[in-house]
């Protein structure tokens, strides 16, 4: 599959798994450690708007940032502060687990979100995916996803102001994700 290529003010769904599909969090602590080091390589360049952590993969619906080409923080490339992301937590968790060699699959795999319904209904799959994979029967009760923070207003990693502008509030958002749990869960990941 031919990866699309990282633009300026595009919007992206970013999401993998776990190397043979195993486990890349395992304990809490893991969780936590992913999502502080997703605020430090990706809030600087990245517009995060919803996320999902679940046991052996995760989702990021996110847009790049203009860059301001004068910026000494600069990446090398828009995927660089992605790929930071993971390969410090690779490490850490290589280190902790005592284990060698690759956590995640070769390559993280991006599509470009070109729609206002396509934004929706990516929306609506990353905060259900816990429901399909049956850890949970409704998207607020789990933890590691975006959902709790949009129901709470409150969030160090996110900028709720466009999902909330796109589906018309809070309660028209709160709706969707209830009522639409079956849309999108047959896709595969």
């Amino acid at each position: 599959m031919k990866q699309d290529i990282l633009e300026e003010g595009a919007v992206y769904h970013i999401f993998n798994r776990g190397n043979n599909k195993e486990n890349i969090f395992r304990t809490e602590d893991n969780y936590f450690y992913f999502l502080n080091k997703a605020t430090f390589y990706l809030k600087p360049y990245y517009d995060v708007y919803a996320y999902c952590l679940m046991p052996n993969h995760f989702h990021f619906l996110l847009r790049v940032r203009e860059i301001n080409k004068q910026s000494a923080s600069k990446p090398r490339s828009l995927a660089q502060p992605l790929s930071n992301l993971f390969n410090s937590y690779t490490r850490s968790y290589n280190n902790y687990f005592v284990r060698t060699g690759s956590l995640f699959q070769e390559h993280y795999r991006r599509e470009r979100v070109k729609t206002d319904e396509y934004f929706i209904n990516i929306f609506i799959y990353i905060h259900n995916n816990p429901v399909h994979h049956k850890f949970v029967s409704e998207a607020k009760d789990y933890k590691w996803s975006s959902w709790n923070a949009y129901l709470k207003s409150g969030s160090n990693l996110l900028m709720m102001e466009y999902p909330l502008q796109v589906f018309d509030g809070i309660e028209a958002m709160e709706f969707l994700i209830n009522s639409r749990k079956e849309i999108l869960l047959d896709k595969s990941f």
